[in-house]
């Protein structure tokens, strides 16, 4: 007995005793001689296993390696040699009709397959034979997206998998969520009937004809506490927590739960930190001597160890299997549970340097506690673990967690129930671009006073219209003939009509007043030259302050755009309307030392006295001189003395031009303006065509 166990190591037929493990201590019987322990020896400690593992079928031969879920499957049958056992067996879970704790082989024969969650004969390894590409939903070898996944109907209109002439129970299934064989989700059931439906249902259970709150739960069920715990049934996760027993905030004992989730629960469990997939002892610790072998074929095996980047915070120099028991991955640089190598393997990481938690539209990238990837949603629900979707752009997600919405949702809205969900979008559907209030609804979604009149079209968005009132939201107010009471006591019709009384008179006394001012108004009106001059006058002062500082030109007579040339003066012969060439001082300056050009032998004009200034351009009312007549007639006096005495015969040239530009029709600004691109200053320009009026007068 080298061991030492009691069992001798004399091994022939008929032996007493025999050790089919004489080295090792902690085991010795093996019915069916495949190398797997019936069982343990009375030394067994559960650390001196040295490689030897107890047989899952000890009397009958099998070489079976692998283990289903936390079940290890040692020595049994395994025709295909992928390590584990021909037998199968699973338990179906009832919200999604997807197998669960699977163990065995659902492919005994086909060594790349072992699991089948949605049980349609396509395996869930997505790599290995006719590898399932939906595992979660049954499918056809030719599916639409793929081996194992339905063939999609064009007449499918909400995408459920169900063509519309067999999807007649729930035909418009929110997109994306799980279905039943008559094309229902959970959130279009209502098990119990009371009006709440499945995926909102804390109490699915309610018996038929009781009241029940928004979350499904009659009075009753609200204050039951069936395992009297101190939490109520409808909070309890466990509701059948053994009496006494301590509980945690979800009312579950330590026999209750399995924190590792490696099938121990943590009464039982050693190590209740066990990484997922390592294998472990029969306490519940990882088992290290199994690590040593390569358990999932992947070429990988032992202990997974790794040094930490002091920069990036990653592991490098990784060695050993990081999943022992996942034949497509074996490491992971962030340390976050998801292993390095891309989709299709099992479990990728989706962002392999970030340590994340997220785990339902991306795995392993970072997450603030909601499961979905931080980057793929708004910025303004970002940090927020309750929403992670707003369908309308306007800020606000689209969960809610106020239960008195429940009865009023739409249930073809987006979000869901969330306990204690913020920043919640009462109006999930507004249109994108439109400002909304501190629950997201736009004005045009709001309905105040509840009288069927939104408050955008509402005049009166506080006070009901009520049965009477009019289309704009206002209520009734009765004006008069039904004896209702106006302002202070007095009926309403009288008080119209006093109104409409004074209003008459005040027309009347209009009309009175502007009879009396007409005459004074007629007179009035003779004086609107006089006034329009003077503004002219300012306008040609501006002028004039801008042209003298120009150097002066050979002036000639403007030639009319409208009509150029002398015809448009009066009959008879036109003077010259070329100016002589000479350049032509500021008014007042010093005396020319000859005359223009053409007018006889140049001699030295005679000093002029300039006489006392006159302000030009001012317009005398002169009366008529027949006394019977009441008509006035304006007069315009003319500083001459703004021209030089040699100007005389260019400046009454200007005028007959002027006149026939008048006569033609010609704005007087456009003349005037003319006049100065021909050398006159401004106040000789307007000069000129208060004489032209003169002259046609």
């Amino acid at each position: 007995d080298t061991d030492g166990d009691g069992f001798g190591d004399n091994q022939s037929e008929n032996a007493t005793n025999p050790d089919r493990f004489p080295m090792r201590i902690a085991a010795a019987n093996d019915t069916d001689d495949d190398g797997y322990a019936d069982n343990w020896t009375e030394f067994y400690n559960g650390t001196n296993a040295q490689g030897i593992f107890i047989d899952a079928c000890p009397t009958e031969w099998g070489n079976s390696t692998r283990r289903n879920l936390t079940v290890y499957a040692y020595g049994c049958p395994d025709a295909d040699g992928d390590g584990y056992t021909d037998a199968y067996v699973f338990e179906v879970d009832p919200d999604t009709g997807l197998r669960i704790n699977e163990l065995g082989d659902a492919f005994p024969d086909e060594r790349t397959q072992s699991k089948d969650r949605d049980g349609d004969g396509f395996g869930d390894n997505p790599v290995g034979a006719n590898g399932d590409q939906c595992p979660e939903v049954p499918g056809v070898l030719n599916g639409t997206d793929g081996v194992g996944c339905r063939v999609i109907d064009l007449n499918d209109d909400d995408g459920d998998g169900l063509i519309n002439e067999l999807d007649l129970i729930c035909p418009n299934t929110p997109l994306g969520e799980q279905v039943n064989a008559d094309g229902c989700s959970q959130s279009e059931l209502d098990d119990d009937e009371d009006g709440v439906n499945n995926n909102l249902d804390l109490c699915p259970d309610t018996p038929a004809g009781l009241a029940v709150d928004a979350e499904g739960c009659s009075e009753a069920q609200r204050t039951s506490d069936t395992d009297g715990d101190g939490l109520n049934d409808p909070e309890d996760t466990c509701p059948d927590t053994e009496p006494d027993a301590e509980v945690d905030e979800n009312g579950c004992s330590q026999a209750q739960r399995d924190t590792d989730g490696d099938g121990l629960s943590d009464l039982d469990d050693a190590c209740d930190d066990t990484p997922p997939g390592f294998p472990i002892l029969a306490n519940g610790c990882t088992d290290e001597s199994a690590l040593d072998t390569d358990l999932d074929g992947d070429g990988y095996s032992g202990v997974y160890a790794y040094d930490i980047d002091p920069i990036t915070g990653l592991h490098v120099n990784q060695t050993g299997d990081a999943f022992p028991s996942d034949a497509t991955q074996w490491f992971d640089q962030d340390g976050d549970g998801y292993g390095d190598n891309p989709s299709p393997a099992n479990n990728a990481d989706d962002c392999p340097a970030e340590t994340g938690t997220s785990y339902i539209d991306f795995l392993g990238c970072y997450d603030d506690g909601d499961g979905y990837r931080d980057e793929n949603e708004p910025e303004a629900l970002r940090g927020d673990p309750t929403q992670w979707r707003d369908s309308d752009f306007d800020g606000f997600g689209d969960n809610w967690g106020n239960p008195s919405w429940n009865a009023t949702r739409d249930p073809s809205w987006p979000g869901q129930f969330v306990e204690g969900a913020t920043n919640a979008d009462f109006c999930p559907k507004t249109t994108p671009g439109l400002s909304v209030d501190e629950e997201g609804c736009h004005i045009s979604q709001r309905d105040s006073d509840a009288d069927g009149v939104m408050d955008d079209a509402d005049n009166c968005p506080n006070e009901p219209k009520g049965v009477d009132g009019y289309d704009d939201g206002c209520p009734y107010v009765p004006l008069s003939g039904d004896g209702e009471e106006g302002l202070f006591g007095v009926d309403a019709g009288i008080i119209m009509l006093a109104l409409g009384g004074l209003g008459g008179l005040a027309i009347v006394s209009l009309l009175v007043v502007r009879l009396l001012r007409r005459e004074d108004d007629d007179e009035d009106d003779e004086y609107d030259d006089f006034y329009d001059d003077e503004e002219e006058e300012s306008f040609l002062d501006r002028l004039d302050r801008t042209t003298s500082v120009q150097p002066q030109r050979s002036r000639s007579v403007p030639e009319r755009r409208s009509n150029p040339g002398p015809s448009s003066g009066p009959s008879g012969p036109a003077p010259s309307r070329t100016a002589p060439v000479r350049k032509r001082g500021p008014p007042g300056g010093p005396a020319k030392t000859g005359g223009p050009p053409g007018r006889g032998p140049s001699k030295k004009p005679t000093p002029k006295v300039a006489p006392e200034p006159q302000k030009a351009g001012k317009k005398k009312v002169v009366a008529d001189e027949d006394p019977g007549k009441k008509v006035r007639k304006a007069k315009i006096n003319v500083d001459l003395s703004i021209f030089e005495d040699w100007q005389t015969d260019d400046r009454e040239a200007a005028v007959e031009w002027v006149v026939g530009a008048f006569a033609d029709g010609d704005e007087e600004r456009t003349v005037l303006m003319q006049l100065q691109e021909t050398g006159w200053t401004a106040k000789q320009s307007r000069a000129i065509c208060d004489l032209a009026k003169n002259h046609r007068g």
